[in-house]
């Protein structure tokens, strides 16, 4: 089934179950490429929530680039409020390929049009780290594991799992704390021990004894850290046919970079975005076009690849790249994003892209 490119003009503010609601009025259930626009409507906030909703990328274009193209219905009043006769038609055109599939069409305020979408061909590939590359959730639940053997010795094996489960939610959670700056590297760390520790029962421990549990904790989990046996080949591949490979990860930058030093994979990606080193982390718009910017490519022509699949694979096509779902568990309902279940299949999407 062709995908379109839905060219789309609105107003700011305009809410996103509207735009939703208003995009499936005009195209039904037909797949969706993109949303493009004029760039100034392009970040708008509501928008941005809409594409991540459809689950697509948002193609933005100045004022200029859209007058300089030849459209069926221009608007002499939508010439004077933005410079360019018109929004939807010509940001379709541009987005996409061959005529208008579906010409000017108003709907509850809002001005639409579509053209079957052009995909961009990919010269560079972003990779997640934690989960995509290395398995670095095996050796964290190992290496808790034998942690709260120490702790309490005869702690009867369901407490021991419910205990290690609870241990992965402090970890997300109070990361998720920190890459939003709440929280220092050193604080998340702290506040994820004494979590487990109250989880547990134990009176609460002094700074001390928090951060020696931490060490050893490191250490093992550490010692653990393996890349995944598909990710050498992948690059190997990726390297032949001459893309660019990089990691953009939401943790601290030298934590990460070691990370790929133990694991072998330094040599391989020497180019790593870390949010701790820009401030500003996954599931923001501008980590990813930061690192577009580095590369000195267009978003859409880069893909990014990610286990996780709301702040991964959602919210890199909301940033324009293509996002692709590396699911690595067990078969997922279906879902409008790319999905590939290794490293493996990425070439053989790529050669479909």
């Amino acid at each position: 089934m062709t995908a379109l490119a839905v060219g789309v003009g609105l107003r700011p503010g305009t809410a996103a179950e509207r735009i939703v609601a208003a995009v499936r009025d005009v195209v039904g259930e037909k797949v969706i490429g993109c949303l493009a626009t004029l760039d100034s409507r392009a970040g708008e906030p509501e928008l941005r929530a809409a594409a991540t909703m459809l689950e697509v990328p948002i193609r933005a274009y100045s004022a200029a680039e859209l007058a300089g193209v030849a459209v069926p219905n221009p608007s002499v009043g939508v010439a004077d409020a933005v410079g360019t006769g018109s929004v939807a038609e010509a940001a379709a055109l541009l987005s996409g390929t061959g005529p208008l599939l579906i010409t000017k069409r108003t709907v509850d305020e809002m001005v639409f049009a579509a053209t079957a979408f052009r995909r961009v061909p990919v010269r560079a590939v972003l990779f997640d780290l934690d989960g995509t590359l290395v398995d670095y959730y095996a050796a964290a639940d190992v290496a808790v594991n034998a942690k709260l053997a120490q702790m309490i010795p005869d702690l009867p094996a369901d407490a021991r799992r419910r205990a290690a489960i609870r241990w992965h939610e402090l970890t997300e959670l109070l990361m998720d704390r920190f890459l939003a700056g709440e929280l220092t590297f050193a604080e998340q760390r702290r506040m994820r021990v004494h979590g487990l520790v109250e989880h547990l029962g134990l009176p609460r421990w002094d700074p001390q004894r928090v951060d020696d549990w931490m060490a050893d904790y490191r250490s093992r989990c550490e010692a653990g850290w393996q890349a995944f046996p598909d990710v050498l080949p992948t690059l190997d591949e990726l390297r032949r046919r001459e893309l660019r490979v990089a990691v953009l990860t939401n943790n601290d930058g030298n934590q990460q970079r070691m990370k790929l030093r133990k694991v072998g994979l330094a040599t391989h990606l020497p180019g790593i975005f870390a949010s701790d080193d820009l401030g500003v982390a996954k599931p923001d718009p501008r980590i990813f076009h930061i690192a577009c910017t580095d590369l000195a490519l267009s978003p859409e022509s880069v893909a990014y690849v990610g286990d996780r699949r709301d702040i991964d694979a959602v919210a890199a096509t909301t940033a324009g790249l293509q996002g692709i779902w590396l699911n690595r568990g067990p078969a997922a309902p279906e879902s409008r994003l790319p999905t590939i279940s290794t490293l493996t299949d990425l070439p053989r999407y790529l050669d479909h892209a």
